[in-house]
């Protein structure tokens, strides 16, 4: 991409606002979201629900989640965890969930000479130069136009003592979405989480049997 202008701006816009469009069916009422992804543009392209919207019916559209759970270890030795603590109680694992609606940024290559039958041995071009207009090309795509579900805020989360006595609704929880790319990739993050916990509780379990001589 060379430059823009009006043109490419405008072709960009249209292309914004029929994610806008398809984003908007979903949830009617949103607002933009206080991030990165908004900061210094025109058009934001991160959104939230705002009110009167239904979680669940949200849910099944999700196309974009992000699953994270705390390391349980440290330098290689299991960590003692508070019951107080937040990770305990209700924030171990958290999953962000998104609807991401792609759309594209247009931008302009320059027009320029070429050769068609290419350069000799010394480097001088052979035949006569073509000229090549102007072209508004693809700059970006997919961008992505993103609503967010459950974000990086207040993301679904379950705490560690959770683990078992819901692991069930956990793995459930992965049904919620009618995209399978998405379920899966979701089911291979519990399957890694579930090895992490595995492995602490065996090493908890390990040092509380070590009995220290007199």
């Amino acid at each position: 991409m060379d430059y823009f202008n009006k043109d490419s701006i405008m072709a960009t816009q249209r292309s914004y606002n029929k994610a806008l469009d398809e984003l908007l069916a979903l949830c009617p009422n949103v607002e933009p979201c206080a991030n990165e992804y908004n900061s210094r543009v025109v058009s934001p392209i991160s959104w939230r629900p705002s009110f009167g919207f239904k979680q669940e019916q949200l849910l099944r559209y999700v196309n974009h989640i992000g699953v994270r759970y705390e390391k349980l270890f440290d330098f290689d030795n299991p960590k003692v965890i508070p019951s107080n603590y937040t990770i305990w109680k209700e924030r171990w694992l958290v999953v962000y969930c998104a609807i991401n609606i792609p759309f594209t940024i247009y931008g302009w290559e320059c027009a320029r000479q070429e050769y068609p039958k290419g350069y000799d041995e010394n480097g001088n071009p052979i035949g006569k130069s073509v000229t090549i207009p102007a072209i508004m090309t693809e700059w970006c795509s997919p961008q992505y136009l993103t609503l967010e579900v459950y974000d990086r805020t207040w993301g679904k989360g379950w705490g560690l003592k959770d683990w078992h006595l819901k692991y069930d609704e956990i793995l459930d929880f992965g049904k919620t979405f009618d995209s399978l790319e998405t379920q899966e990739k979701y089911a291979k993050e519990i399957a890694k989480a579930s090895t992490e916990v595995d492995k602490w509780e065996q090493a908890i379990s390990l040092l509380q049997s070590i009995v220290i001589p007199k």
